[in-house]
């Protein structure tokens, strides 16, 4: 299993206007969660704001994760 670290830029804000601040945005750590697989390669990231799903490309093992950011689990 890879942990990995979680973060959310500002609770109710779209992710597009925190990147807008420059250089006074922060993210703030969540919690650390398995994500399974190798710890090679996770290379990007996409997220669907709308169904609340994190879809994270791990070329290492030529898959794509996908991680529930409302219930936290992938």
């Amino acid at each position: 299993m890879v942990p990995v670290r979680l973060a959310v830029a500002c609770s109710g804000l779209m992710l597009t206007a925190a990147f807008a601040a420059g250089p006074t945005f922060r993210l703030q750590p969540v919690s650390d969660v398995p994500l399974g697989g190798t710890t090679t390669r996770m290379d990007y990231e996409t997220l669907d704001p709308d169904r609340h799903l994190l879809f994270i490309a791990h070329l290492g093992d030529s898959a794509v994760i996908v991680f529930d950011t409302r219930a936290r689990h992938v």
